[in-house]
């Protein structure tokens, strides 16, 4: 079980939750639906129920919790203050200052039967850790989406009753089909260079899902589509032959598409699955997945945002009993990865308040991965035996508690095909720093289907596989390796001064005269500045006017095609 970073947009459990637990709103009418929702596992340490056990599920109005402390609110850090119109009830909180399990069990030592916490992030709900006192809490314990919630709280205080059902919801509709994140095959990394699948002949992946009868009564002509849209015209939609599946049990089947094959591929996919019959679904919330591809010059498990072109690092994660490290890895082979060269990681890490990220040092490596097994099934499988070609650091400069940023290699390292790799983030403070992960997307079907692992990891000596449910949200840069040219041979001699610097910074040169051309980038990549600079008296002068505080990336490149680059900091 991995430890729970709170104050992050969203952690996935060790253990995955299974999605059919929900929180459903059954009256008003206007209210009515499903509302996105993690739940206290008590795999993760909680004293609360098995929410995907049927007996346990909960049917009952909401109330608003307040407590005492400060001032009064709905946050429930102190006492309760209107415990006898919690009692026998659904108490409805503020995810905020205090931990979920401290919120619950004065929610609990109240009366009520149960706790939904309203998130308060615009993003979905985390799974809950169960903190100093999760195991003392026996009642179902729910993190609801910030929007919905909001609406729900609104209601309640304007008198609404407000009845929901908070359990597993087999059973609970007469026709519902559905599936989740980790029912979906999907293309084998969420990220992939475009020199690595130029054509259908190197890339074609297969596509598919488990689909869940989930209702009462048996449904036939199922179906399952799938739609890939580029640049919003549509480029691939195949529709499964009909299946049937019977309502005993919650019946299951797993549906294959056909390959999607282009005959090139750049930029952003969208893929959208839906499952549908005849039936007039009751429960639409799981019956559409979506998710998205991106071909350019990153490698990743994570999906990549659209505006930033960074991978989405909805969660941050480190092992609840971490050891002497923690090193979150993904794994890479592909048959013609010669075609490339990795220069580093884009990495996300962060930590819990009041402690701070600034001088913890961040550690990348590539690592070739030389155990030699097929796959996961194969006996021979293990993490035994690695070379490290690579390796980099960073030290964090900033006062701050989350840090997104570009660390490269200290040289571009050529892959090779067919090689396993390792792609490496690290941290020997694994009990502060929390390392970069994702949840959207949960690769165990693929790894079910193609027999291959996704993002190892390592505590202290000991490796495994991964966190279930979620992945590493590393991403490798990768370039072409012709475009890597000249050997890039570092021209600085001593260090550049002052560092940090404020307006001017003086950069010793051996050897060098005339003129260069100097840029100034920030750690995400994006380009600065750029200026013309002449070497006088083996002196080159920056001008940082204009930077703002921060560690920047400044490269040098000279008339014969040689470059150096090396980090500044900024304290204006």
């Amino acid at each position: 079980m991995k430890k729970i970073y709170s104050l992050l947009l969203t952690c996935a459990a060790l253990t995955r939750l299974d999605a059919q637990v929900v929180v459903n709103v059954l009256d008003p009418p206007g209210l009515i639906g499903d509302y996105t929702t993690t739940w206290a596992d008590p795999a993760q340490g909680w004293g609360t129920p098995d929410m995907t056990i049927l007996a346990n599920a909960v049917t009952d109005t909401l109330a608003l919790a307040y407590s005492i402390s400060p001032t009064e609110d709905s946050l429930v850090c102190d006492t309760v203050m209107n415990a006898a119109e919690i009692r026998g009830k659904i108490a409805v909180l503020y995810r905020g200052t205090c931990n979920f399990s401290l919120k619950a069990l004065f929610c609990q030592d109240s009366g009520a039967v149960a706790v939904v916490i309203i998130n308060n992030v615009p993003a979905n709900p985390i799974a809950m850790g169960a903190g100093t006192y999760g195991a003392s809490v026996t009642i179902p314990t729910f993190l609801i989406e910030q929007a919905g919630g909001q609406v729900l709280a609104a209601a309640l205080a304007q008198g609404t009753t407000i009845t929901a059902y908070l359990g597993n919801k087999t059973g609970l509709f007469d026709f519902d089909l559905g599936f989740y994140n980790q029912d979906m095959l999907t293309p084998p990394a969420a990220a992939v260079p475009a020199l690595l699948c130029q054509n259908a002949s190197e890339y074609s992946p297969v596509l598919g899902a488990w689909i869940h009868n989930y209702g009462n009564q048996d449904q036939t002509n199922v179906t399952l589509n799938a739609t890939i849209t580029h640049n919003g015209s549509e480029v691939y939609s195949q529709t499964s032959t009909p299946v049937a599946l019977i309502a005993a049990g919650g019946d299951s089947v797993f549906v294959e598409l056909p390959a999607f094959s282009q005959s090139s591929y750049s930029g952003f996919y969208r893929i959208t699955y839906t499952a549908a019959s005849p039936a007039a679904e009751e429960y639409t919330a799981d019956n559409t997945f979506v998710t998205t591809l991106y071909v350019e010059d990153l490698y990743s498990f994570a999906e990549i945002d659209s505006t930033s072109h960074l991978p989405v690092s909805q969660q941050a994660s480190a092992p609840s009993t971490p050891g002497a490290s923690f090193t979150y890895c993904a794994h890479f082979q592909n048959a013609n990865a010669s075609r490339v060269a990795a220069t580093g990681l884009q990495v996300f890490a962060a930590v819990n308040t009041p402690n701070t990220l600034n001088g913890e040092i961040l550690r990348v490596s590539v690592n070739e991965w030389l155990d030699d097994f097929t796959g996961l099934s194969d006996g021979n499988f293990a993490i035994t035996t690695l070379n490290e070609l690579t390796n980099a650091e960073y030290i964090v400069d900033v006062d701050t508690t989350r840090w997104r940023g570009f660390i490269p290699f200290s040289a571009p390292v050529v892959l090779q095909d067919n090689v396993r790799y390792l792609f490496c983030l690290a941290t020997d403070d694994p009990s502060v720093v929390f390392l970069g992960s994702d949840d959207n997307l949960d690769y165990t079907e693929n790894e079910a289907f193609t027999d291959q692992p996704s993002t190892p990891l390592q505590n202290g000596a000991t490796w495994s596989v991964g966190f279930a449910g979620t992945q590493s949200s590393n991403a490798v840069r990768m370039i072409d390796v012709n475009s890597i040219g000249i050997q890039e041979r570092p021209e600085v001699v001593g260090t550049p001064y002052p560092n940090p610097t404020r307006d001017l910074l003086r950069i010793p040169m051996k050897g060098r005269t005339g003129n260069a051309t100097l840029g100034i980038s920030d750690m995400d990549g994006a380009q600065l500045s750029i200026q013309q600079v002449h070497i006088e008296n083996g002196i080159v002068e920056a001008n940082m006017n204009g930077i703002a505080s921060g560690t920047y990336m400044v490269s040098m490149a000279f008339a014969d095609g040689s470059k150096t680059t090396f980090r500044v900091v900024v304290n204006k």
